[in-house]
């Protein structure tokens, strides 16, 4: 990934919500599975609009994408894929609204 990129990434998100060191993504390469592949960078993004800008930036630079909350899953599915941005959504953790109208 572009030096560029992630410096976007670090603009939009803040520098320390935004992994790309070694040491930072290997915790984020594998689930309960075992299986493991290194994600191209982390981000850790507390609100929507950061996750939508997040997004936006890996359509543009057409970066796959693999969101992971808790990764204890045993299917595989917090696992990166090669060249991908990971999501963490580990820092939302609040429910700000529920609509009972539509059940959402």
């Amino acid at each position: 990934m572009k030096p560029e990129i992630i410096q976007e990434l670090k603009d939009t998100l803040g520098p320390d919500r935004v992994f790309d060191s070694l040491v930072d993504r290997t915790a984020y390469a594998y689930d309960a599975t075992w299986a493991e592949t290194m994600p191209e960078v982390v981000v850790l993004p507390q609100t929507t609009a950061e996750v939508a800008a997040t997004l936006k930036i890996a359509n543009r630079e057409r970066f796959p994408v693999v969101p992971r909350g808790a990764a204890s899953g045993l299917s595989g599915g917090a696992v990166p894929v090669e060249g991908s941005i990971c999501v963490s959504l580990t820092r939302m953790n609040k429910i700000l609204e529920i609509d009972k109208e539509n059940y959402f």
